[in-house]
């Protein structure tokens, strides 16, 4: 049996390599260790793809072995499936995960030894007696882990079917979080990489006002820390204690929002930087809400900074004929887009306040925003103002 402080190890780096497959070497070291195997290879593949083994699915041995494996797979695998490998691999997926299958449990043993894959195993490998585990937990994946010995070693010692038996339905439930989590870590590239071209701020947190995602443009304007920022406990911070308590009063509230347990919707904050800088324009509002329904179970709040000093032109000659804007609105929504209030729209106008505000409210009804962000992130999906 595994003694508890080398069976804490192997656990560790096995769930280490679920999250990080760079790890898995070194998870594969770790199950081999305290056993008299040769080495161990992993598979891990779909149903439709063609197999072939790899030495950066090995323990560290195989490093040596590469030109090795690449001659086995170049002389044996050429993906009809019939050769010893892959009928072994699609067999060994009808057993029970936890279960060591043997090639006595899956080919005939008279006519076994005569295959010219056994010969190359034995004569050039240096590989005797092996066993296998499947690791498939979904049917249409393929995934096992075979322990080659060497080829002087007659019988398998029992201690090793024990030691690899108790780690084998830790590392199927590892691949299956790779599995699963590289797709998610794919998805989740794309997102980032399209918010990272946009040039305003988009920052998602949760309730407790902690970032979950930040794009590029936010992160330049948090590293120049003045104004807005994410301080040491990782939550947000301003340079005034009685805003930054503000902001996050309203970040748990439109936070509540997304689950139904609050109605407040788009909050608008000037964030001063403390010089003759213009403000930055922090406006927060729900994932979540009547109008931009996503995830049902999606709670949190969306952060949109808007810098004036870094803002791209607003491209609005097409959205204002698609919505149909009047020549003033056409001007009015850049300066909305810029995060301007409305005096400030006013004074750079030359007009009153109300008359501004009338403008205002027009461009809110025309283009269907209920808020600023609503209509800023219209102009996102219209025109994206992207580098």
């Amino acid at each position: 049996m595994l003694k508890n402080n080398d069976f804490s190890l192997a656990l560790h780096a096995i769930y280490d390599a679920a999250y990080a497959p760079d790890q898995l070497r070194r998870a594969l070291d770790t199950a081999k260790k305290s056993t008299q195997t040769f080495g161990a290879l992993l598979w891990a593949h779909g149903v439709e793809e063609t197999f072939q083994y790899r030495e950066q699915l090995g323990c560290s041995v195989y490093q040596q072995y590469a030109p090795v494996l690449a001659e086995y797979n170049r002389t044996f695998i050429n993906g009809d499936g019939k050769d010893i490998d892959s009928q072994a691999i699609l067999a060994t997926h009808d057993f029970p995960v936890e279960t060591p299958i043997f090639d006595s449990d899956v080919f005939d043993m008279r006519t076994f030894e005569d295959r010219p894959e056994i010969r190359f195993l034995r004569q050039v490998a240096g590989v005797g007696n092996r066993f296998w585990f499947n690791l498939s937990l979904d049917p249409a994946f393929l995934s096992g882990l075979v322990f080659n010995y060497p080829v002087q070693m007659r019988e398998i010692p029992r201690h090793d079917l024990i030691h690899t038996r108790q780690l084998s339905s830790h590392f199927a439930k590892a691949l299956d979080i790779a599995r699963w989590g590289h797709a998610l870590r794919t998805k989740y590239n794309a997102v980032l990489g399209v918010l990272n071209k946009i040039e305003m701020g988009v920052v998602v947190m949760d309730k407790s006002h902690r970032p979950i995602l930040v794009n590029t443009y936010a992160q330049n304007v948090f590293s120049d820390r003045a104004g807005i920022w994410i301080d040491g406990q990782n939550q947000l911070r301003t340079r005034s204690d009685d805003l930054t308590a503000e902001m996050r009063d309203a970040i748990a509230r439109v936070a509540s929002t997304a689950v139904g347990e609050d109605d407040s919707t788009a909050i608008e904050f000037p964030v001063s930087r403390g010089s003759e800088r213009p403000p930055l324009l922090v406006i927060c509002s729900p994932l979540r809400d009547a109008n931009m329904e996503l995830e049902k179970h999606l709670t949190g709040c969306l952060l949109t900074v808007i810098d004036a000093e870094q803002s791209p032109p607003a491209r609005v000659d097409a959205f204002a004929a698609c919505y149909g804007l009047t020549p003033t609105e056409k001007k009015i929504v850049p300066l909305l887009v810029e995060g301007l209030s409305a005096p400030q729209i006013g004074e750079e106008m030359n007009v009153a306040r109300s008359t501004t505000e009338t403008h205002i409210k027009s461009i809110m009804a025309k283009t269907g925003s209920k808020s600023r962000v609503s209509l800023v992130w219209k102009m996102v999906q219209f025109s994206p103002p992207v580098n």
